[in-house]
């Protein structure tokens, strides 16, 4: 990750940040 986001990826993991660990949790 790098130091300097820009605010639109912070806002998309944060609207997507439960569905990303679902998925995460799936693969395991």
């Amino acid at each position: 990750m790098k130091p300097k986001e820009p605010p639109i990826m912070r806002i998309f993991f944060l609207e997507h940040a439960e569905e990303l660990l679902i998925i995460i949790l799936r693969r395991r």
